[in-house]
């Protein structure tokens, strides 16, 4: 499986090779193939995806010459930043050299897709998660946003979110409209932002306006120190890693799943009577394709 790569990190264990000892060996070559796991994860956390002590990963840092812990994740964090921001043509020439390194291994992007799955279910806090869930069911009305890349995945969650509840509004498109749509935001509403790699401005923008208006600021998003994550009152984040030159939304698709089914469950049964309501309407509008009777 491909992952990203940190040339420093990767550096620095192969000059202290000798000195490891066996739990931080396992560390190392556990980190060499898995570098997400170390942005994200918490040391206790990382020490049992290792089966290693925490104490194991806190030594491995200072093994390293980091001083602590967080200072080793937050250069891997950065090394993960600048590869994520690279512009089209450069994600291109990346996914072009590995498919060249990688032509015996045509299904890797489902290998990556998995290991992302694994990486988001581990590092998802399930306090934020829990936010999540009590803001979208309680609050007066979601603004669901996401530009650019992320429009297709704002789009969806705003779509399936308005099946199960009243008071969702969807903001994909025509950003200089952004304003007109949030004028009356405030406390008792909720925007939740889709923003990955090369955040839009517009985003920032309607998450900054929410802010001002005192609206609570959910953030789906691949990096907890992206702009959207130190704006938001709580973020989740997803690994996007990608053997194309876009990112895989494989995770973030899979985590609006998580937070519809939790979100149904929730309001049931106003969103049972609303579903049925829907699809009453559904049927009487013929909204479907059905071969006619012979």
């Amino acid at each position: 499986m491909t992952t990203i790569s940190s040339s420093l990190l990767a550096g620095k264990i192969k000059e202290q090779q000798i000195k490891l000892t066996r739990s931080e060996r396992r560390l190392a070559d556990y980190l060499t193939k898995h570098l997400l796991d170390a942005a994200f994860l918490p040391a206790a956390r990382l020490g049992e995806v290792v089966d290693v002590s925490e104490s194991s990963v806190l030594r491995f840092a200072k093994t390293l010459g980091y001083a602590n812990y967080q200072a080793l994740q937050y250069e891997v964090q950065e090394e993960i930043r600048r590869q994520l921001t690279l512009d089209i043509p450069g994600r291109l020439q990346r996914a072009v050299a590995r498919a060249d390194r990688e032509l015996l291994k045509p299904l890797a992007a489902l290998d990556t897709d998995i290991h992302n799955l694994e990486i988001t279910r581990q590092q998802i806090d399930p306090r934020e998660l829990q936010a999540f869930i009590t803001h979208l069911t309680q609050a007066r009305r979601v603004i669901a946003v996401g530009m650019r890349g992320a429009a297709p995945q704002a789009q969806q969650f705003g779509y399936s979110l308005n099946i199960l509840r009243p008071g969702v509004i969807t903001l994909t498109g025509e950003a200089d409209k952004l304003v007109d749509f949030l004028v009356d935001i405030g406390p008792e509403d909720v925007l939740v932002g889709f923003a990955f790699s090369r955040q839009s401005r517009h985003t920032i923008g309607a998450v900054d306006l929410a802010r001002r208006a005192g609206a609570p600021v959910l953030a789906v998003t691949d990096d907890p120190l992206s702009p959207i994550a130190v704006r938001a009152n709580h973020a989740l984040v997803v690994a996007m890693n990608s053997e194309a030159f876009i990112q895989s939304y494989t995770a973030v698709t899979s985590l609006t799943h998580v937070l519809l089914t939790a979100i149904g469950r929730q309001l049931h049964p106003a969103a049972m009577k609303r579903l049925e309501a829907i699809e009453q309407a559904v049927v009487e509008s013929q909204a479907f394709f059905t071969e006619p009777v012979k």
